[in-house]
């Protein structure tokens, strides 16, 4: 099925979508890909454009290279958003991970992924659930490039800290904390006593 503007009479993308050279629907504020749909821009000279009022959201998938200037917001808790050539991200990216739902908001690329914009992460679980050593892989490559200009991350408890990879799309959490133990009858270390009665 081949469109022109606006694709299709919609911009909530069902089934393959094979757009023309100037077909992009450059005027639609948000495009959205549905679960497993295709959007084919390889037609489109450079690759698909996303301006800077637009969104780009889903977990569907693209062929041919794309720019993000606007936001992108990719993923849902079963399914990433595909792309089979480059990805450049020059806007606002937002993801969402959650460490009880493998491959959320993960973002997959045949190509090389250049960095660039502004990365907003916010945990879609617990952040008190997060322990030193959990890791979220954002963004999956074959290759990487630069890095986000700005990164806003949610707040951990006290003694963690983040740990952004850029070189493998990986956010980790890094450092130690002391779970409370108060609560144990009897417990006690080398340096604390609690006594009950």
């Amino acid at each position: 099925q081949t469109c022109a503007l606006p694709i299709c009479g919609t911009s909530n993308l069902y089934g393959t979508i094979v757009l023309g050279p100037s077909s992009w629907p450059s005027n639609s504020p948000t495009i959205y890909l549905y679960n497993y749909q295709n959007l084919n821009g390889t037609a489109i000279p450079g690759g698909i454009m996303v301006g800077a009022t637009q969104a780009l959201v889903g977990a569907g998938s693209i062929s041919g290279a794309v720019t993000i200037k606007g936001i992108f917001a990719p993923g849902n808790p079963s399914v990433p958003f595909y792309v089979d050539a480059g990805v450049t991200l020059a806007g606002t990216t937002l993801m969402t991970p959650n460490k009880n739902v493998a491959g959320i908001n993960t973002a997959v690329n045949t190509g090389t992924l250049h960095y660039g914009g502004t990365l907003i992460v916010t945990n879609s679980g617990a952040t008190s659930d997060l322990v030193p050593g959990d890791s979220f892989q954002l963004f999956r490559a074959a290759s990487y490039n630069n890095d986000f200009v700005t990164t806003i991350l949610p707040p951990l408890i006290p003694g963690l800290f983040w740990v952004w990879t850029s070189t493998n799309g990986t956010l980790s959490v890094g450092g130690q904390y002391a779970p409370d133990l108060s609560w144990a009858p009897g417990w006690q270390s080398p340096d604390i006593v609690q006594l009950w009665p």
